[in-house]
């Protein structure tokens, strides 16, 4: 939350910590701040939704933007980068808006130019927070990479499904996946509303996967294709 104590104090609360900040410019930087945060959570604004506590409500009016879908990805993806201290690639937002506008709803990192994958997702990080600002997009309905070389795909994965509750699909073949069996199952266990029903991981040498394969009789969802 978000509260302006007077024009000079403004309080940031969140689940860990207090910060208070003193500047005769704390009103300026109140607005910049929500401004900021309402265009990076467009994709997801019921997860991250921010209260603001005011004297006056009319310091604070209502604001909605109205950004294209590619934009609303572009400062989600710009946020997590931050967050995960990665530095933010273009290239990666231009390749999104690419495979938006193929109404495509199977986000296929395969059609990741080689040079491109090789430099951005060499590390876990990098992954993290394009999957993070795909988190709660309605447009994909899907995760693909086939033939690559990305051994920690999955673990990344079950992050991504321990709070996603509209991707039905995961095609992981050929990946060269090494790990991440035990982690997807415990967010299968952990989350109630996972709507996988087509999962693919064929052609991998998956150390934990009879973790995962037990995990499966928890799926509320139905399971069409394994």
């Amino acid at each position: 939350s978000i509260e302006l104590i007077n024009n000079s104090s403004i309080l940031f609360k969140t689940r860990d910590q207090s910060i208070t900040i003193e500047s005769p410019d704390v009103l300026r930087l109140a607005k910049y701040f929500i401004r900021n945060y309402l265009f990076s959570t467009q994709t997801s604004p019921k997860r991250y939704s921010l209260q603001t506590i005011s004297p006056n409500s009319n310091e604070f009016p209502y604001f909605t933007p109205t950004i294209s879908p590619s934009q609303m990805i572009q400062f989600s993806f710009n946020s997590f980068c931050s967050l995960y201290k990665e530095k933010y690639r273009h290239r990666i937002v231009r390749f999104v808006h690419y495979f938006i506008s193929t109404g495509n709803p199977i986000f296929d990192f395969s059609y990741i130019p080689l040079p491109l994958l090789d430099e951005y997702f060499s590390s876990h990080s990098s992954l993290h927070s394009l999957l993070s600002a795909l988190l709660d997009f309605p447009i994909f309905n899907g995760i693909q990479c086939n033939n690559s070389n990305i051994p920690y795909f999955l673990k990344i994965c079950s992050d991504f499904f321990h709070d996603n509750s509209i991707t039905s699909i995961l095609s992981l073949s050929n990946c060269n996946l090494k790990t991440g069996g035990k982690c997807f199952a415990e967010s299968i266990q952990t989350n109630q509303k996972i709507n996988l029903k087509y999962l693919d991981l064929s052609q991998n040498n998956i150390e934990d996967i009879d973790a995962l394969a037990e995990s499966l009789k928890f799926l509320n969802s139905q399971l069409f294709y394994l």
